[in-house]
């Protein structure tokens, strides 16, 4: 794991993203260690959303979290099952070079930047989960965060 995490850092820093030249590059980032660490780090902001049913004291609280911890990665995922063929055709009309697996690759390499960026704002949402009890604050500041991380995963995908 500790490799996946320096692959992750050297993702984040930009160094080795890119293989061959021009708009024929490619993601250089392998899909198995992206999709470990997608589910990994999506599982750590996933959590930290369960934790505000154990703040509120409900009951069952603790299935609330882990439900979370697990829906928030695989939501990403099977988002990308669904829209993918659509990805595709759409990035092959706007000239795109880029083939299927390459594309896939990038995308999920995206997804990844976006739940890197998620789980290292887990702990404001932790720290302001444990400070309130408003659910409405709670669903607006969730949003303001993942938009956030979608934002910047788009920005490295573009």
């Amino acid at each position: 794991m500790r490799s996946a995490f320096r692959k992750l850092d050297g993702l984040l820093r930009g160094n080795g993203v890119l293989s061959g030249a021009g708009e024929a590059s490619e993601v250089d980032f392998p899909a198995p260690t992206s999709l470990k660490l997608t589910l990994l780090l999506g599982a750590i902001y996933g959590a930290c959303m369960g934790l505000f049913s154990l703040s509120a004291g409900q009951h069952l609280a603790w299935l609330q979290l882990v439900a979370s911890a697990l829906k928030l990665p695989l939501l990403f995922l099977a988002t990308l099952a669904v829209t993918f063929p659509a990805l595709y055709v759409f990035s092959v009309l706007g000239g795109s070079r880029l083939g299927l697996v390459s594309l896939l690759r990038a995308i999920l390499v995206a997804i990844l930047v976006m739940l890197a960026v998620s789980a290292s704002l887990s702990p404001v949402l932790a720290f302001f989960t444990l400070g309130t009890t408003s659910y409405s604050f709670m669903v607006l500041l969730n949003v303001a965060l993942l938009g956030t991380a979608g934002l910047i995963g788009l920005r490295f995908l573009r």
